[in-house]
């Protein structure tokens, strides 16, 4: 009876520790320190105040200067609470750029506030919400100006002297100064309320400024998408049926906004051109939560514009419920305005003062490209990944396979020195735990499958007498979703689970997409500790940081928002600097102020139409502070038309190849009928790799440290890319031969002229 009693004590204890730690476990799991708010549906959007006439700019006569800088002057218009700028570069006119439109517009706004409460979205405006109800005020400063507006959605909360719980009432600070030829305007928010459960979740901020609705020949607006790309706004286009958006940096995985990493607006900056002037607009603060947008005249809108818009606080719908997390961001909003005159007028000035601005703020370095004899080719070189055994049909069996060991990437290259490819940037993709698919930095090693030391050493040697360089690829934030961080390292989502994402693989090796986790934020240091204390590391000339360049995301379980997440991940960078070299692939403008090579730069827009054409924008402000690539014309569709875009941006050749060859390789080999012309086997690529690289050397390697002065289309399918050498180089891609200024470009080729 006792040795009952004492096992019944026994197991009572037993599951009362049970208990205790499934508590914990449940209470830990709920004690982030970014909660996040869950209902179900979608918040159902209030009723809208009356419109007033208060959304078009007054008359000029009536407008105040607040100062004067250089050729353009600030204008406040007391009636609407909003600004204009005046540009008095051209001495027989003036052009008026004004925040709201010349037309009367019932959604024009200098800002508009989207707010949640319980289960309803407020949608406020500052001169609907706060100029129509007398409850907007403003200030004067040496050139400056301060606007301070209280918005309430309706007359009763608006005129109100103590606000009570469940009220709706935010106060906005617009702060504008006149300084250095620029405009610098920022933005400040406050909760009326208190214990209010109301959350700013965005707010836009002067997105009318500029707009209009009767262009001229050669209007355009300029948006971030890609390389960069014009929205021609005297050019009809009926396919257009809804506003674009750019996500600065890419969407936020964490926050669900996102299925990949792949950013596809990497400067966070965006401009208009009409007639002679022009303006862009740098977003200098609160650039890592912005999303730029822009609109054209078509059914439901009545103007060509562009403007910025911030999350505040993140929320998304997901399953058929609402998430939004506790925390808001309440750092500092941001913008800078530059305007431009005469020949500046266009995208290739926005660049040249977005460079100029970027600099001064310290997200661009001063440094030039370093002299080199030769121009280098980029080549990533594939170590280990998965391959196609067989296929049939759905069925698809793949293993994992060594395609370039130590020695054979010696083999490779010694060839293509024996060829004429004298400067080479290595890129070692798959060389760690996991190949393609790599696991977590903080525990992966160099795969001893690919040689032995004496094999690294060997490849190292050569690879410092030929004056190459060699990188290692390295994933610092994210990890294979199958050997990832540990559970606590690893970054929390908006859905109160693990960050996630999915990595997409433009390579014809591998799966599609790559499912991925991603590091918590306070380890970001630790991660790079590690990667700093294995010697065997430190043989290659640096790390191409692979994800870092594409990849930023909230970190909702240690308590970071996306500007916090930009801001460690800059801080962190340098260390891995002292004794090495930096590449990162795509290059957000975040973190490229210390890298020297930018790997697979986007060279195009991420659509084409008749009205929306891509730019070398990114190439304009980069080229010769730093050296970049485009993407591998071993995966282009066309790659004479890639290796032609290269030459006209100014970009090195670039390849990802394999010493094996792959399934896809035999298939397309045996296949008398296939027309695929991407593969990955560098036998199939060498010789015409080395043909267009002598060319590309001979027109570009003596451009490497110099600015990029000028882009134009100079008749249709014809460009011209000059620098500040005097150098210009003429490319055609159209299929007849084309004469400029006397000089005959051949059909489908270039010409440099100095």
């Amino acid at each position: 009876m006792a040795i009952k009693n004492r096992k019944k004590r026994i197991t009572a204890r037993i599951s009362a520790l049970l208990l205790s730690a499934a508590m914990l476990c449940s209470l830990s799991a709920c004690s982030d320190p970014v909660a996040v708010t869950k209902i179900k549906g979608t918040p159902t959007e209030a009723g809208a105040a009356e419109s007033t006439l208060l959304h078009s700019v007054g008359d000029k006569a009536n407008l105040q200067q607040v100062g004067k800088s250089g050729l353009i002057e600030l204008l406040f218009d007391e009636s609407t609470y909003s600004v204009c700028v005046a540009d008095l570069s051209h001495d027989d006119s003036e052009k008026l750029w004004s925040a709201l439109p010349t037309q009367e517009n019932s959604g024009a706004a200098t800002a508009t506030l989207e707010i949640v409460s319980g289960d309803t979205l407020y949608k406020l405006n500052t001169q609907d919400n706060s100029v129509s109800f007398q409850n907007a005020q403003c200030s004067f400063a040496d050139d400056a100006l301060s606007v301070t507006y209280i918005l309430a959605p309706d007359t009763a909360t608006a005129h109100k002297e103590k606000y009570e719980k469940g009220d709706i009432a935010f106060k906005l600070v617009v702060n504008y100064q006149i300084k250095d030829g620029s405009v610098y305007v920022s933005a400040k928010y406050e909760n009326l309320v208190a214990d209010s459960d109301a959350k700013l979740t965005k707010l836009s901020l002067l997105n009318f400024f500029g707009a209009y609705s009767e262009p001229q020949q050669g209007d355009y607006i300029f948006v971030p998408d890609g390389s960069g790309a014009l929205i021609k706004t005297d050019t009809r286009d009926d396919s257009f049926d809804s506003e674009l958006s750019f996500p600065i940096y890419g969407g936020d995985a964490a926050s669900g906004h996102a299925n990949s990493g792949t950013a596809n607006a990497l400067i966070p900056a965006y401009g208009m051109k009409q007639g002679n002037n022009a303006f862009v607009t740098i977003i200098d603060s609160g650039d890592a939560i912005a999303t730029v947008s822009a609109d054209r005249v078509r059914g439901g809108n009545d103007f060509y514009e562009a403007g910025v818009s911030f999350d505040i606080t993140p929320c998304t719908e997901s399953k058929g419920k609402f998430y939004m997390s506790s925390e808001s961001y309440d750092g500092d909003i941001g913008l800078c305005i530059r305007f431009l005159g005469g020949s500046n007028a266009d995208y290739t000035g926005m660049a040249a003062a977005a460079r100029e601005q970027l600099i001064r703020e310290r997200i661009l370095s001063t440094r030039t490209v370093e002299e080199q004899e030769y121009l280098p080719l980029d080549l990533t070189v594939i170590g280990v990944s998965d391959d196609t055994l067989f296929s049939f049909k759905r069925l698809n069996l793949k293993k994992e396979k060594t395609f370039t060991d130590f020695e054979q990437a010696l083999d490779m290259l010694t060839r293509m020195k024996s060829k004429g490819i004298n400067s080479i940037k290595l890129r070692y993709k798959g060389a760690l735990s996991g190949g393609t698919d790599q696991s977590s930095i903080m525990t992966a090693s160099l795969l001893a499958r690919l040689g032995t030391r004496s094999d690294l050493k060997d490849l190292v040697e050569y690879v410092n007498a030929q004056n190459m360089e060699m990188y290692l690829d390295v994933n610092l934030l994210s990890a294979a979703k199958g050997d990832s961080f540990s559970s606590g390292r690893t970054a929390g989502s908006i859905f109160g689970k693990k960050a996630e994402y999915n990595a997409i693989n433009n390579s014809p090796l591998g799966k599609d997409k790559y499912a991925k986790r991603m590091l918590g934020m306070k380890y970001v240091e630790k991660s790079i500790i590690e990667i700093l204390k294995d010697t065997r590391f430190s043989q290659f000339t640096g790390f191409c940081l692979n994800d870092v360049g594409s990849l930023l995301y909230s970190d909702y379980k240690n308590g970071f928002n996306r500007q916090e997440s930009a801001e460690m991940i800059s801080e962190q960078l340098p260390s891995l600097t002292a004794n090495m070299k930096l590449m990162t692939d795509t290059g957000n403008f975040r973190v490229i102020k210390n890298v020297s090579f930018i790997s697979h730069l986007p060279t195009s827009a991420s659509q084409s139409r008749s009205a929306y054409v891509s730019v070398p924008f990114l190439q304009l402000v980069l080229h010769g502070i730093v050296g970049y690539s485009g993407e591998p014309l071993n995966f282009s569709e066309n790659a004479k038309t890639s290796f032609l875009r290269c030459v006209e941006y100014g970009a090195s050749p670039a390849y990802e190849w394999m010493y094996s060859d792959t399934y896809a390789d035999k298939k397309n080999k045996s296949d008398e009928d296939s027309t695929d012309t991407v593969g990955v086997y560098y036998e199939n690529w060498i010789a015409s790799a080395s043909e267009l690289y002598e060319r590309a050397d001979a027109a570009l390697k003596d451009l490497q440290a110099a600015r990029m002065t000028s882009h134009s289309e100079i008749m249709s399918g014809v460009f011209c890319t000059e620098y500040d050498t005097g150098a210009k180089i003429y490319v055609n891609y159209t299929e007849s031969d084309v004469t400029v200024s006397g000089i005959t470009v051949p059909a489908g080729d270039f010409i440099r002229i100095n």
